[in-house]
């Protein structure tokens, strides 16, 4: 059982390694972080997926490496860098996690994310703020409608080159995307 728990942690540190882009200033996603934040807090539906030594299990979005996989009752939280992304519970009040009501969060960061709007039928800018948010937050437009297409109202943006992209909480703003 030491051997595999070695092993897991080697995985992840040599892909934290790899991937990362923060030239070795990674956040521990310990007790608390950098801004103060309880990991109790950091999943808006519960608490992260915790492993024996009492820290939230990394993951890693799209992951082909076991290790780095969250189980199918939660999914992988993409924080602003490798040491945040952690397995959060899903949501089980909805059927669809384009049925989520866009979360920005509670933390102090300000990342770019796209999240669908079931109201609207479309996909919209998101300013993440890096905790508490749900599953409805991706990474760019493209991934929102893949995962998004087939909710009920998905309307899908023309396939031109730039489509005007409405943003929670700000101004339109034009964005490109690769079309059909």
């Amino acid at each position: 059982m030491a051997y595999i728990r070695l092993v897991v942690v080697s995985l992840v540190l040599l892909f934290d390694a790899f991937c990362s882009d923060t030239k070795g200033d990674h956040r521990s996603v310990n007790v608390q972080l950098n801004d103060d934040i309880d990991f109790m807090h950091l999943c808006e539906d519960g608490i992260p997926l915790m492993l024996e030594d009492d820290q939230p299990k990394s993951c890693s979005p799209h992951s082909t490496v076991n290790a780095l996989q969250c189980p199918s009752s939660f999914w992988c939280h993409i924080g602003s860098t490798n040491a945040t992304n952690y397995c959060c519970p899903k949501n089980r009040k909805v059927k669809s996690l384009c049925h989520l009501r866009p979360a920005t969060g509670f933390g102090k960061g300000k990342m770019r994310r796209y999240a669908y709007d079931l109201t609207s039928g479309r996909c919209k800018e998101l300013i993440y703020t890096g905790y508490g948010g749900n599953e409805n937050n991706f990474l760019t437009l493209a991934d929102c409608y893949r995962s998004c297409q087939n909710s009920a109202q998905a309307t899908l943006p023309p396939t031109t080159k730039s489509v005007n992209v409405e943003r929670i909480g700000y101004a339109a703003k034009s964005v490109s995307i690769a079309g059909k």
